[in-house]
């Protein structure tokens, strides 16, 4: 597959110890946002990427298909490196822990980067957008939705995440200097610096004003946004239990600290069941078994009101390199967004 050049590269600090986080950020070429019951939905998307030791990085091959979907359905979408790997700094840890608050730093990120991104920047406005309110094409006032993803030991962070307005609650801190602030600070720069971009392009006067010092910062109250899951290639108990070096599993949470706080995921099984939530693996894993994913992906599925979903590529093993199993993976994804 073609190397998809990032729009923006950049670094964040892990709200965990304060090191530094490569982050890359991609946008669509026709942005495709939704109008729900009254505003405008921004869609984005989180790829996390396999375990560092293993030679995890984002620039991963499966990370890239995923990304490749996402982008052409119309998703932002988000990639950063865990700690130990390209740029990023720090060493892998043997909890886990140091990793998820990776993923929540850059969860943040894109939070607060979506809710500022203009969505009617553009020159030509769509007739969706036209009918919108007055307004709607402001980054603070339309809707998010988020598809949290991650392949092989990204997946398994992913479903150990906090929720969505848990999120919103860690980032809602204004201490001056705290990582929690760095991170808004570099979602607010980088998001001026694409609304300005698309207006610059097509001619148009700033909808927004400029922020200052991180005043209006203060008064920002952003709404959670709507969270689906995206897994690919998951792994389970006993692979799970040797890379957290724990007896967390798919019912139980995993805690972890962000800017000094204690934060607790959701339980994996609450996470999947409660959202849209795709599992997309194939039937020759050799991490873990097609048995143990079709009786893990059954018992989700068969949940009273379960939102879980999931999908068996035959022949395919962990790293998709089989005959036509990764389009039939991309077919899945596609389908699923």
């Amino acid at each position: 597959m073609e190397w998809i050049p990032p729009n923006y590269s950049f670094a964040i600090p892990s709200l965990y110890d304060g090191i530094q986080l490569e982050c890359r950020l991609f946008h669509p070429r026709a942005p495709q946002h939704v109008l729900g019951a009254s505003k405008l939905e921004k869609k984005a998307a989180v790829v996390a990427h396999p375990y560092v030791p293993l030679g995890g990085c984002f620039d991963d091959p499966v990370v890239g298909v995923i990304t490749h979907e996402l982008l052409k359905g119309g998703y932002v979408v988000g990639t950063f490196n865990l700690r130990g790997t390209g740029k990023s700094e720090g060493r892998t840890s043997w909890t886990a822990k140091p990793e998820l608050a990776d993923y929540i730093s850059f969860y943040g990120f894109m939070i607060h980067y979506m809710h500022r991104l203009e969505t009617n920047a553009g020159k030509e406005e769509t007739a969706q957008q036209a009918g919108a309110k007055d307004g709607s094409s402001r980054g603070g006032e339309a809707t998010v939705k988020i598809i949290l993803s991650g392949y092989s030991f990204g997946s398994m962070l992913a479903t150990f995440l906090p929720s969505a307005e848990k999120v919103v609650e860690v980032f809602s801190s204004t201490k001056p200097g705290s990582s929690v602030v760095k991170v808004k600070q570099a979602a607010i720069e980088l998001s001026e610096q694409h609304n300005s971009s698309l207006r610059t392009r097509n001619c148009q006067p700033s909808t927004q004003k400029p922020e200052s010092n991180g005043r209006k910062e203060k008064s920002l109250q952003l709404s959670p946004p709507s969270v689906l899951y995206l897994l690919v290639s998951p792994i389970l108990p006993p692979v799970s239990l040797l890379v957290t070096m724990s007896f967390v599993t798919s019912q139980n949470a995993l805690s972890t600290t962000a800017d000094g706080l204690r934060v607790t995921g959701l339980e994996p099984e609450e996470a999947l069941t409660n959202h849209h939530s795709l599992a997309v693996y194939g039937s020759r894993d050799a991490f873990t078994s097609a048995k143990r994913l079709q009786n893990w992906s059954g018992k989700l599925s068969s949940k009273p009101g379960s939102l879980f979903q999931s999908v068996e590529v035959q022949r395919a093993g962990h790293f998709w390199r089989e005959a036509e199993t990764e389009s039939l993976m991309r077919e899945a994804i596609r389908e699923f967004i």
